[in-house]
């Protein structure tokens, strides 16, 4: 398991493993670290633009999709606004399958980092506790209903990204950006969050600014370096939180601009997959350099389609 683990420490205790290498084989940590004191300047500036300029309300109603006409609904929404919220797409007993799992590997992450430990990176097998949550999320009236109405993704799209991603107590807020370049030579990422517990506004829920898919939100708002174009521009869109409840879930165009916000409670876990429609270069093209999917080579080899997940 720990060749598909990662993890994000505090910047004192990832100098102090430099110097003794003492990290049991789980990887280095992100080099993000490095800049934590700028980014969480940055990301506290866009946070408080939102809130002083009005533009932080609540998230929309998380919706059920259980008819054609949902879903098409649904799909309307996302091409619309970039993100669209769902409801109980799997069941409270299939999210605590999976926490339980994902608890076992963060516990032992954190007896290694402690305290520090910031945020851990699981890429999970498509199997038991998962294979049966996914199943559910994409099944008949789920997430395929949705995508396979849009050109760019269809019941072909493929499942390229499956991953745990948990921030801890002290996690800092992520500057907004989206997950993919708006000029990426490959279709449109659509990537889905799903809630293993109540998310509560003090977990850092994520935060979405609806509407910023599009070529002009990505000419706008650059990744760093913010000026009083951006924030005034920032404030004219619609941004909320996403508190989910467990089993539901936020399916978003990865072009959406978006920040994991600031944990000031503890660990917090989504389940995350990520669909693209063929063909399907070897890695996703980012805004940040030398990106990968977030996915197992065995998972990723597979090539799932939402077809072949409903089919099972």
């Amino acid at each position: 398991m720990r060749e598909h683990v990662s993890a994000v420490v505090d910047p004192a205790l990832d100098a102090a493993l430099e110097d003794d290498g003492d990290d049991e084989g789980l990887g280095p940590s992100s080099p993000a670290v490095a800049v934590a004191a700028h980014l969480r300047s940055e990301s506290g500036a866009q946070r408080d633009a939102m809130v002083r300029g009005g533009a932080l309300g609540p998230a929309p109603t998380a919706r059920r999709v259980r008819s054609d006409a949902e879903a098409a609904e649904a799909a309307a929404t996302l091409l619309r606004e970039g993100a669209v919220f769902l409801k109980d797409v799997a069941s409270r007993e299939a999210c605590d399958g999976v926490m339980n799992e994902v608890n076992e590997v963060c516990d032992s992450v954190e007896a290694v980092y402690g305290d520090a430990l910031r945020r851990t990176d699981v890429k999970v097998g498509f199997e038991g506790a998962t294979r049966a949550l996914v199943e559910q999320v994409i099944g008949e009236g789920g997430v395929r209903a949705i995508l396979s109405r849009l050109d760019d993704a269809t019941s072909e799209a493929v499942m390229v990204e499956l991953s745990v991603l948990a921030t801890e107590k002290g996690a800092d807020r992520q500057v907004l950006h989206p997950d993919v370049s708006f000029d990426a030579p490959h279709a449109p990422l659509y990537s889905i969050f799903i809630a293993l517990q109540d998310v509560t506004p003090s977990m850092g829920p994520t935060c979405f600014v609806l509407g910023t898919q599009d070529k002009a939100s990505h000419d706008t708002f650059p990744m760093t370096k913010w000026g009083d174009e951006q924030f005034a521009a920032l404030v004219e869109k619609k941004c909320c939180d996403a508190t989910l409840r467990k089993g539901d879930a936020v399916l978003y165009d990865a072009r959406t601009f978006h920040q994991g916000g600031a944990n000031e409670y503890g660990r917090r876990a989504l389940l995350t997959l990520t669909f693209l429609k063929p063909p399907i270069p070897a890695a996703p093209t980012r805004r940040n350099a030398n990106a990968e999917w977030s996915i197992r080579d065995d998972v990723f080899n597979a090539q799932w389609t939402l077809d072949d997940i409903v089919r099972g």
